[in-house]
């Protein structure tokens, strides 16, 4: 095969993977400083959300925390699933945005912007731990990014958090 021909196609390979590469991000917030306890188990709660969150991205979400928390049959996670840590989570802000204007605007500003803000508690029994606001945030990517992103983000976050203060 020619020199070209190789360098072509590894052109055209790089392009696909910088178009495919979701802009996915993610951010915490300390609300109170953490008292920090160590803990082999943990359990996931939900508080109310504070607004409406579709039903295939609660799923997702909750997919996702369960696996990064107790990992799979391949991997096992940093807690077993069971009493320790509770970990409360509410959704208090849900915006789904236009994949529509990520792609057609390539991110440029927040146009299509989509996020999910969490807030959760740390408990151990009733005593409050630590409290934190998560976010997940989607601002661009191929055909406009996926909404997924911005939520596996959000459920990154607490996993990274909950391990970082109470493992």
């Amino acid at each position: 095969m020619s020199m070209h021909k190789r360098l072509g196609r590894l052109l055209v390979a790089v392009g696909l993977c910088m178009l495919v590469a979701a802009c996915g991000t993610g951010r915490t917030l300390v609300m109170e400083t953490p008292q920090r306890k160590a803990f082999s188990a943990a359990k996931i709660t939900r508080a109310d959300d504070t607004v409406p969150v579709p039903e295939e991205y609660r799923l997702q979400f909750s997919n996702k925390i369960r696996e990064l928390l107790y990992g799979t049959k391949e991997r096992p996670g940093p807690f077993v699933e069971g009493e320790g840590l509770t970990i409360r989570i509410k959704v208090v802000q849900f915006t789904e945005g236009s994949q529509f204007q990520r792609w057609f605007w390539g991110g440029i500003g927040n146009a299509g912007e989509g996020s999910m803000h969490i807030v959760t508690e740390f408990l151990d029994g009733d005593t409050k731990l630590a409290q934190t606001q998560m976010e997940g945030r989607i601002g661009s990517g191929f055909f406009g990014g996926s909404m997924r992103e911005a939520v596996d983000k959000a459920a990154e976050e607490i996993a990274k958090y909950a391990v970082a203060n109470f493992r």
